[in-house]
């Protein structure tokens, strides 16, 4: 319902719910590199920096979810739902008690 409300298309129960570790490891990622060819866009020192200001926008107790698949200790997306008519999309749904957010990246081929 969330992504419905900021026009993305709803993916139902196919979200994965994810420790913050990995959260952390998937900003890194689409914040770094390009999802389409891998191409560097980003140092990851200013990825890590930035996902860790994401983080500190919500309380203890949050949960993560995402609407893909990794490798590679998450440097590689593998499958997806889509939730944007791009060709490529993937991010962080951030859920606490009293708060939701999202982190999400697209690309095209």
């Amino acid at each position: 319902m969330f992504v419905r409300q900021i026009g993305y298309v709803g993916i139902g129960d196919r979200w994965q719910e994810i420790t913050q570790t990995a959260a952390n490891k998937i900003i890194v990622f689409v914040l770094t590199q390009d999802l389409a060819y891998s191409s560097k866009i980003m140092q990851v020192e200013e990825a890590e920096r930035i996902s860790h200001q994401v983080f500190d926008l919500f309380q203890p107790h949050c949960k993560f979810f995402t609407n893909a698949e990794f490798v590679n200790n998450y440097s590689a997306m593998i499958a997806w739902d889509s939730l944007t008519p791009a060709t490529f999309d993937t991010g962080v749904i951030f859920v606490t008690e009293t708060q939701m957010g999202i982190l999400w990246v697209n690309d095209e081929d």
